[in-house]
């Protein structure tokens, strides 16, 4: 994705016509991955608790202990 692509769809997404959902689609990352990318950007999101859910969701993974 070249850098312009990026630029829109940061644009998109912070004016609310992109999802966090959408957005981590089309750039192949995880929801919890473009969340901390926005973050560090300084871009606060539009996520609803949907998206907040399914990126911690993302995260967790089992341990495989009891």
């Amino acid at each position: 994705m070249d850098a312009d692509c990026f630029i829109k769809l940061t644009e998109q997404y912070r004016a609310g016509r992109r999802t966090l959902r959408d957005v981590a689609h089309r750039l192949d990352l995880s929801l919890s991955d473009t969340l901390e990318m926005f973050q560090r950007l300084g871009i606060t999101g539009n996520t609803g608790a949907d998206d907040t859910l399914a990126s911690f969701r993302s995260t967790s993974k089992p341990t495989g202990r009891m």
